[in-house]
């Protein structure tokens, strides 16, 4: 399976995201490319279990419309950006969505996910819940699976 994979770039439960990867056994991982949070650990897992990756990451510099101008430590930025990257994630053949606590990009990827009809998987709390919505897996013992 093709898998969007997209979080908080300070969520840092590994082992739950881990494990919930290797319970969707995704052969190609489509991520935002943030150098820390659930990107930076999902590209992790997929480079140590030889799974394809295809990070893509925002292009803070693009100020083409649309365009809000930020300004930070690095000079200015479009601060929409993340959410231009979301919608290119859509375009990169993901079959599925695996999402993790995040902020707002993740929320806007977790709609964009919702309305082009992608099965979405959520790691909330210790727990994996299904498309339906429906705790499948208890993430701190992948094992035992719940019926």
């Amino acid at each position: 399976m093709k898998l969007i994979v997209t979080g908080g770039r300070d969520y840092n439960r590994v082992a739950l995201l881990h494990a919930a990867l290797r319970h969707l056994r995704p052969t190609l991982i489509i991520h935002g490319a943030c150098p820390t949070g659930t990107d930076h650990h999902a590209d992790e897992w997929a480079r140590w279990n030889h799974v394809k990756r295809d990070p893509l990451p925002a292009d803070w510099s693009d100020m083409s419309p649309p365009c809000k101008v930020r300004y930070g430590r690095h000079g200015p930025y479009n601060a929409l950006a993340g959410f231009r990257r979301n919608a290119q994630m859509l375009t990169r053949g993901g079959e599925a969505l695996l999402a993790t606590e995040g902020g707002p990009g993740t929320m806007d990827m977790l709609d964009r996910a919702w309305k082009a009809g992608l099965p979405i998987w959520r790691v909330l709390g210790s727990d994996l819940h299904g498309p339906s919505g429906d705790v499948v897996l208890d993430l701190r013992s992948p094992l035992k699976e719940k019926v």
